[in-house]
């Protein structure tokens, strides 16, 4: 049995297979390892590969030069555990469960009539080895015979990239708070000698303005990270107090000494009721704004940004019906939507319509009383 997971950056295929016993024809054994080997062969590289199982083989408690055995075994080794040597080292795989160097009752995985052995493994590649925290049996179990093999390895995920800014930009947003702006780019286009040419004339008005912003009002550094914040209270105040944080928060991990550390509660605690006071003034100062009779296309403007951001489709272009025709209302779309998925599960798939009905009953019902030709 062999399955895939996929999701979040991480990518692994788990194997779990079941070799012939020791009795078995060597054609049935070949048969087996050929297909294994072709199953874990097909893997792309990129993925974690987990093997486990009952091998039905003895690798020993040795490595005798084998680069898939680490040294840390059970028992001696048989012509079916040299089988499962050759298969691994031909996949650059490694046995987890003889790397780690164990008391005996966390190797055996069989016991039985007093006879100990070792036939259950976990086979990972190499390059997945560093990843494996430990592999053992857990004895004592509701098993009498086989005992669990526990393999414990932290996979890696890849979160989301965080975005960042990839040239630098001109600080446009501080023209406000630099009320000098103004009369220095009417004087330095003041300056600007004008030829009559058209393409020369705007190459340097532009290049007039866009140095003047630069001087005046700065710009950023390319390649730092664009942070969401909400910069309507991102003052003074609260930029110092959490500075204040920052930098006793470094002084705690750097000495985790117990004082320093409530200094870092201490100031920690001081920045939220900083934040928190600054989102309250600004809130109250909203409120009040939207009260009066200029504050009314405030309310319009605030409320069409909470819908558009609630919104689960962001963008709407057209829908088009199994004969070719444009819907440009949301609504309609749904109609036509519905109606070419309705026909491709009856006559594709050979499902009932009341099957789907069922998703969107009320939708459905509503629509077509709504928007039926008559």
């Amino acid at each position: 049995m062999a399955f895939r997971i996929e999701g979040k950056g991480l990518r692994c295929l788990v194997v779990s297979a079941y070799a012939p016993q020791t009795g078995c024809s060597e054609a049935e054994k070949d048969d087996f390892w050929k297909t294994l080997f072709d199953l874990v062969a097909a893997c792309p590289l990129e993925y974690h590969v987990l093997v486990s199982g009952d091998l039905n083989g003895h690798v020993g408690n040795l490595a005798g030069g084998s680069q898939a055995h680490g040294g840390h075994g059970f028992g001696e080794r048989d012509e079916d555990g040299t089988r499962i040597l050759y298969w691994t080292a031909a996949l650059d795989l490694c046995i987890a469960n003889t790397w780690f160097p164990k008391r005996v009752s966390h190797l055996v995985t069989y016991s039985s009539g007093g006879r100990e052995t070792q036939i259950d493994f976990w086979c990972v590649r190499r390059s997945s080895l560093k990843l494996v925290v430990d592999c053992k049996v857990i004895p004592e179990t509701v098993s009498e015979q086989h005992l669990p093999l526990y393999l414990d390895i932290r996979l890696p995920t890849v979160g989301r990239a965080r975005r960042g800014a990839f040239s630098s930009r001109i600080k446009w947003w501080k023209t406000q708070k630099n009320p000098e702006f103004p009369t220095i780019l009417v004087k330095n286009l003041d300056a600007v000698k004008m030829s009559g040419d058209v393409e020369s004339d705007w190459n340097a008005l532009s290049a007039a303005i866009t140095q003047t912003a630069s001087n005046c009002l700065g710009r950023t550094m390319p390649g730092s990270l664009l942070i969401d914040r909400q910069t309507w209270f991102w003052s003074k105040a609260v930029q110092d107090a959490v500075q204040s944080k920052r930098k006793a928060f470094l002084v705690w991990r750097k000495s985790y000494n117990q004082a320093d550390k409530k200094s870092y509660l201490k100031a920690k605690r001081a920045a939220k009721i900083t934040v928190g006071k600054t989102k309250q003034d600004f809130y109250k100062s909203l409120y009040a704004a939207l009260d009066t009779m200029e504050g009314e296309n405030g309310v319009y403007r605030l409320a069409r940004s909470r819908q558009v951001a609630s919104a689960d489709v962001k963008q709407f272009l057209y829908v088009k019906d199994q004969h070719g025709r444009f819907f440009l209302s949301r609504k309609l779309s749904a109609i036509a939507g519905m109606s070419i998925s309705i026909k491709l599960l009856t006559e594709s798939f050979h499902i009932l319509p009341f099957l789907w009905a069922v998703r969107w009953p009320v939708l459905f019902c509503q629509s077509v009383k709504k928007f039926a030709k008559p």
